[in-house]
């Protein structure tokens, strides 16, 4: 999130979809659908003073939430964000820019018995505790 005004303003920097101040939404070749995140936390929001040109940034697991796989089969996807966490204005809604991710398909067996190792609900679970990276932009 980056502050392209030219005042400074105050924002929650919780950018995590389990404090719901973010939203991420995944699209392929069968719509939209919101994702929905494996633990919504309660918390305090976290104020930041966001100076003009100056940028908060988070991490956000969207591959596995409350509904199982984000991106369970091949393909491409896009995945944008909104944001609602703006001190001054917060009824406003910032949306991103889109990140494209292409889902190729297993090319041998030896690849099959690989997805099949990985793809259940467990295995989701687990590699919760890792990441994935690409950026997201909202101005504000």
């Amino acid at each position: 999130m980056k502050n392209s005004g030219s005042d400074t303003i105050s924002a929650i920097d919780q950018l995590d979809p389990q404090y719901d101040v973010v939203k991420f939404y995944i699209k392929n070749a069968n719509g939209e659908k919101l994702f929905r995140p494996f633990v919504i936390a309660d918390s305090i929001p976290h104020m930041v003073s966001l100076d003009p040109g100056k940028s908060v940034r988070g991490t956000a697991k969207v591959f596995y939430g409350a509904e199982g796989w984000s991106l369970k089969s091949p393909g491409t996807y896009q995945i944008r964000a909104t944001y609602k966490g703006l001190v001054s204005k917060p009824d406003k809604i910032f949306t991103s820019n889109i990140a494209e991710i292409k889902i190729g398909a297993p090319e041998n067996d030896q690849e099959k018995d690989q997805v099949n190792l990985i793809m259940g609900d467990e295995q989701g679970k687990l590699l919760l505790k890792g990441e994935i990276t690409f950026q997201l932009v909202c101005r504000i």
